[in-house]
C-alpha cells in the first residue's frame, strides 16, 4: 500500500510555477511502471496511467495491478477558493526516479522490509 501512495503521490500535480514547456510538452498519456524486477519475476505492483486533454486541460488518473483495473479513470486537480487547477492545465515536463524504502517492522516473518518503487513528478501550469 506505501507503494500505491508514493506512486499516486509522485504523480500528482507538483508545481503551479510557470516555466517553459519540454520538448515533450505534445505528450497526453504517461505510464508509471514498477522498477525493474529480477529475471524472470512477474511484475505485480501497480501500474498508473495518466492522460492529460490539451483540448479541456483535465487530467485523468487511471490505475491497475495485475492487469486489473483498481481505480477507473478518474479527475484530478485541486480547487481552492483561489484557484481552480482542475481545468486549463498546460504539461510543462516529466521526471522520474526509483525510491528504495527501508524499514523494521515488529511482528512477521521477515522484520525488515524494502520497498523499491517508481515515483514520477508531472509538473503542468495552471492557465
Amino acid at each position: 500500500m506505501r507503494g500505491v501512495a508514493m506512486l499516486l503521490a509522485g504523480a500528482a500535480l507538483t508545481s503551479l510555477l510557470a516555466a517553459a514547456p519540454s520538448a515533450h510538452a505534445q505528450e497526453s498519456t504517461w505510464m508509471v511502471t514498477p522498477p525493474d524486477t529480477p529475471a524472470g519475476a512477474a511484475k505485480t505492483g501497480p501500474v498508473a496511467v495518466l492522460r492529460h486533454d490539451a483540448e479541456t486541460g483535465t487530467v485523468t488518473l487511471a490505475l491497475t495491478r495485475g492487469g486489473r483495473d483498481v481505480l477507473a479513470p478518474s479527475p484530478v486537480g485541486i480547487v481552492t477558493e483561489q484557484s481552480d487547477l482542475s481545468t486549463g492545465l498546460r504539461f510543462l515536463w516529466r521526471t522520474d526516479r526509483v525510491v528504495e524504502e527501508r524499514y523494521t517492522t515488529t511482528v512477521g516473518k521477515r522484520v525488515e522490509r524494502v520497498a523499491v518503487m517508481t515515483e514520477a513528478r508531472l509538473t503542468f501550469a495552471g492557465s
